[in-house]
C-alpha cells in the first residue's frame, strides 16, 4: 500500500514478520502486518507477541502499516454475538496497530453481495452505528482507518 501515511509495503502475516524483516529492510520497503487470525488479539491481546515484534520493527526502523483481521468478521452481522466478537477483534487490532507503530489499520466492511436487497438498508444502519464506535476507538489510539473495498 502506498499513500500519504506509508511508503510501499509488503503484506506479511504477523507470525512471518520476524523472519521477513531483514529481506524487507534490504529492499528498502515497509511491512504491512496482517492480523490474519484473531488469536493474537481476542479475547485477550497477546502482549508478548506484539511488544516483541514492536521492538524488532523499531530496531529495523521499518515503516509499518497494519491490516486488521477480516476472515469471517462482520460487525454489522444479524447475529449480535458475531457482531460483538467482530467489533472487539477490530478494536483490539487498532490497539495492536498503535503498539506496532502503525499510523493506520486497514479494515473490511464485512458486507456480502449475497445479502438480499431488502436487508441491505438494515445492514447499512447497523454498519454505520458500529463504524462510529470503531472510528472513536481508532481516534482514541491515534489510528487512521482506511476501508478496503472488497465488494
Amino acid at each position: 500500500m502506498s499513500d500519504a501515511l506509508t511508503p510501499r509495503c509488503i503484506y506479511i502475516g504477523i507470525h512471518d514478520v520476524p523472519m521477513a524483516i531483514p529481506k524487507v529492510s534490504d529492499l528498502g520497503l515497509g511491512i504491512e502486518i496482517v492480523f490474519n487470525t484473531t488469536t493474537d488479539l481476542w479475547p485477550k491481546i497477546k502482549w508478548d507477541v506484539l511488544l516483541g515484534l514492536a521492538d524488532d520493527l523499531a530496531e529495523a526502523q521499518l515503516p509499518v502499516a497494519c491490516h486488521g483481521p477480516f476472515n469471517n468478521l462482520s460487525f454489522a452481522a444479524k447475529d449480535e454475538h458475531v457482531a460483538e466478537y467482530s467489533y472487539q477483534s477490530l478494536a483490539a487490532g487498532i490497539e495492536g496497530a498503535r503498539v506496532l507503530g502503525s499510523p493506520l489499520m486497514v479494515f473490511h466492511t464485512g458486507f456480502l453481495p449475497q445479502y438480499p436487497p431488502a436487508y441491505r438498508p438494515i445492514w447499512l444502519d447497523k454498519f454505520c452505528g458500529k463504524l462510529t464506535q470503531l472510528l472513536e476507538t481508532a481516534s482514541d489510539n491515534g489510528i487512521v482507518l482506511p476501508m478496503e473495498n472488497t465488494y
